[in-house]
Parts: structure tokens; sequence; C-alpha cells
């Protein structure tokens, strides 16, 4: 059993404290790449006294996970600024440090309604329209569905429906799915038997006929399908003759959305986590005072 990992490790979590110490820092440095030219010019001590009041508090309650991928993102900004400035953006996970109080099963039009939940990150279900945590799955726990990232942003088989509006997802990036026994269990590899339904490593494909995961293209292996390569590559659209080619990571440059990890191409560069970036250049961080 081979875990194929495509994806860093879920991040631990940030606590209040920390986020408000440095979030000054990290937002004003992912800012001051699209400042002077079209923007204001960079001034360092009025963008760290701006950005703390950029955050809304009031009333609203402390996400310490979404704080987590929130600074992963800002740490992952480019040097320079891609493209037209309305493309630099914060990322959305910073719009969600902050949010509401509504309970998990309510309902919700966004995200920022839902009251956080330590187990995982809170979303605005897209099909139900009700506050759902999405719990990344341990080896053992029992789980709702499996995900695995085989076209873009990834792909999710639900395997029961959830009850309490938590949902438990095995990830293959963990080397994990969810078993038919409804609990996490390592992803099968090369040769090892497998039912239709279930994913094989990311590394593999189940092969119906025989039942056992069999070989999917490494780089370089001729393609007609994103789903003919390993979860690390990608099947170029556009080639004449395709091929199986390894995708890129945040900020290296694309032209299609399928070349990114995050599934994401914005501005011709891999978008910054798998949330896409609000398009939305705040340059009032350039300066404390912006254009308008």
């Amino acid at each position: 059993m081979k875990a194929v990992t495509v994806r860093p490790p879920a991040l631990a979590a940030v606590d209040e404290a920390v986020f408000t110490a440095q979030w000054p820092a990290l937002a004003c440095a992912a800012m001051k790449p699209c400042c002077g030219g079209e923007a204001p010019a960079y001034d360092d001590a009025k963008c760290l006294a701006y950005a703390p009041s950029w955050l809304e508090k009031a009333d609203k309650k402390f996400d310490a996970n979404q704080a987590a991928a929130c600074f992963d993102s800002l740490k992952a900004v480019a040097a320079a600024c891609p493209g037209p400035t309305s493309y630099r953006g914060l990322p959305n996970s910073c719009y969600l440090v902050y949010r509401g109080a509504s309970p998990l099963g309510t309902e919700c039009t966004e995200s920022k309604e839902c009251a956080p939940d330590a187990r995982g990150f809170v979303d605005c279900d897209i099909s139900t329209s009700v506050c759902t945590v999405n719990i990344r799955g341990k080896l053992g726990e029992a789980c709702h569905q499996s995900c695995e990232i085989r076209t873009d942003i990834g792909i999710c088989e639900i395997a029961s429906d959830p009850t309490d509006f938590a949902v438990v997802t095995c990830q293959e990036e963990d080397g994990l799915i969810c078993g038919v026994d409804g609990k996490c269990q390592h992803s099968p590899g090369l040769g090892c038997e497998c039912q239709v339904n279930d994913y094989c490593n990311g590394e593999t494909y189940c092969d119906g006929d025989v039942k056992k995961c069999v070989a999917r293209g490494q780089a370089g292996s001729p393609c007609d399908f994103n789903s003919d390569c390993t979860v690390a590559d990608y099947c170029p659209r556009d080639a004449v003759r395709p091929v199986c080619t390894p995708r890129k990571h945040a900020n290296e440059p694309c032209t299609e959305h399928d070349e990114c990890y995050a599934g994401l191409c914005r501005s011709k560069v891999c978008s910054l986590d798998n949330e896409d970036s609000r398009g939305n250049f705040h340059d009032i961080f350039c300066d404390g005072v912006g254009t308008e």
C-alpha cells in the first residue's frame, strides 16, 4: 500500500493571538508587489497600521482552521505581481477567518455565515444550502466519502449520507479511501484487488474487468484524458500528441486549469490555494488610503 502525496498534509490550526500578531506583516507582504504603477506607492508603516482594521471582527467568531489556510496562502504569494493588479486579491480563506454564528445544519447563502468548527473547514454546502463541516478523515475513522485529484480540483464519491452535517472525507493525498465498511482505509496499490467504485492509489486505477489496480501513465506516457495519468500529472488538452505532464504548484506559470494542483489558473499563474483568490486588489493596503 503506497500513499501518493500530491498536496501538503493538513495544516495545524492557528491561535487567534498568533493570527492577530502576524496578519499585518503577511497581508502587506502579499499586497506590496502590486503597489505603484496602477495603484498608489507602497508605504510599509501605513499598510501595517491599516491591515488590522480590514478584519471584520465585530459579532464574529474566529476560525482557527481558516486562519491556518489564510497564512499558508499568503506565504505562497509570488514575489512579483502576476499580471493586472485586479488579480492580486487576498485568498478566499482570509475572508473566512472571522465568520458568523449559524450552527451546522442551518440554512445559509454563503460560507461566511456559518460558525467555525474545530474539526475541520466549514462551508455553505452548494447542494443543500446548509452549514456543513468537512473533516479530513484518519485511518480507521468512520467516513462518508473518498476524494481524489482525478481530473482537476478533485472528485468525491459519496459513500453514505451525512446525518449530522459533518462530512468525513478520506483523501487520496493521505493514501486513504472510504472503504465499504464505512471507515478510512489504505488505498490499494498496483495489483491489489479492488471494486469498480473503489479508488486505488494515485498511481493506479481500478480495472473493472479484472477488479485489480492497474498502472496509470507516468509522466511522458501518451494520454487522452487526465484520468489516464497519475494524480501528479495531467493530460494537455491542446497538444497534437498529448502525454502525461507534471502538474504545477502555486505561482508557477500556466495556461489551463488542469495544469495546477489547485485546479485554478488565473492571470497565467497557478492559484494560491484550492479556493480561488478574490479578483479584487485592495490598493488601500498600499498606503492606508487607496484610490477610492
